[in-house]
């Protein structure tokens, strides 16, 4: 799902999405189920934004916000 305040960081998000894949990549096959289910959760998708966004305004390294948009992702999963 694409979000408009979120359509200038598309390249970050692709990387939240690598990192999140990779992280998991030892179980992916047997979440893979979990994974499309919570594709559909507003909170899944809006977090990564979200948490890039709040990083950004206090001026912190692009990668310190795409890792700490993967952990919370991770965590919220």
């Amino acid at each position: 799902m694409k979000y408009i305040f979120s359509r200038d960081m598309h390249l970050d998000l692709w990387s939240v999405d690598r990192m999140f894949q990779y992280g998991l990549g030892s179980w992916w096959d047997e979440l893979i189920t979990y994974i499309n289910e919570m594709e559909g959760d507003p909170t899944f998708n809006v977090l990564p934004a979200a948490t890039i966004i709040a990083y950004r305004n206090l001026g912190l390294e692009k990668e310190l916000s795409v890792a700490m948009a993967n952990i919370f992702k991770t965590l919220y999963f």
